[in-house]
């Protein structure tokens, strides 16, 4: 599975990723909305580990990716492109919005100078603005406004929580507790229109089979309780929604 994107988009949404520096972004202001029809054509976002017990009441939540190094995604829905969590006037429909794309269009990226990461936004971005509308980038002596340093530290939080799944991911495959999975599409007659492959998911029994040596070590970690709330999560794959398709779990 791979969430649907424009071939020139970067990081699924980004246009232009941008450094923010007061020498070009001084007189920018930023109005920050809620419409996220920027996020329409995802039918899936990467997840964090520490969203899975907001996520797994609304959505599936599996891993995709490269068979090395998968990451956690929130299913947004079962067709490519299909985003069913977008209302009519682009606001955000489902109960929790997922991390990805809280921190739109904000983003960090290695620095060309020091190699470090440091603060982007989408130059692309509508609400970015010379007019005055939403909030200011920088005061007026050139130091960050509060809304850039919040976003800093929001960016910050985001790349450590990443770090930190990334690690969660790890212990799973070292302990062999991953599987392939798919899901095949039903229509409202329960007839298979398709099916969806490359994601894998937590093989129940392998998680109830771990010795306690390993399952003391995935506790600890808090990583037992994220392995349910991934497996319960599965059950809105079987949700029936009238005309939507159906999907199911091979």
């Amino acid at each position: 599975m791979a969430a649907a994107k424009s071939p020139q988009k970067t990081a699924l949404i980004y246009d232009r990723i941008t450094p923010v520096s007061p020498e070009r972004y001084g007189k920018h202001s930023i109005e920050l909305g809620k419409d996220f029809r920027f996020a329409a054509g995802l039918d899936a976002v990467p997840a964090l580990g520490e969203e899975f017990a907001a996520l797994s009441r609304f959505c599936p939540v599996v891993f995709a990716g490269p068979e090395d190094a998968p990451l956690p995604h929130a299913m947004l829905g079962v067709k490519r492109g299909q985003n069913l969590f977008i209302g009519p006037n682009g606001g955000w429909a489902g109960p929790y919005i997922p991390a990805f794309l809280r921190r739109y269009p904000f983003i960090s990226a290695p620095s060309r100078k020091t190699g470090g990461m440091i603060l982007c936004v989408d130059d692309a971005f509508a609400g970015l603005n010379k007019n005055g509308r939403g909030q200011a980038l920088y005061n007026r002596d050139g130091s960050p406004s509060k809304l850039l340093s919040d976003v800093a530290k929001f960016i910050g939080n985001f790349d450590a929580s990443l770090a930190a799944t990334q690690s969660f991911v790890k212990r799973l495959q070292a302990f062999d507790l991953l599987e392939p999975m798919s899901i095949r599409i039903r229509d409202g007659e329960g007839d298979v229109t398709g099916e969806i492959g490359g994601m894998y998911g937590v093989a129940p029994a392998r998680l109830e089979a771990l010795s306690d040596e390993a399952r003391g070590e995935l506790e600890a970690t808090g990583d037992v309780q994220r392995c349910k709330l991934h497996i319960q999560s599965l059950k809105h794959l079987e949700r029936k929604a009238p005309k939507r398709p159906v999907a199911a779990k091979q």
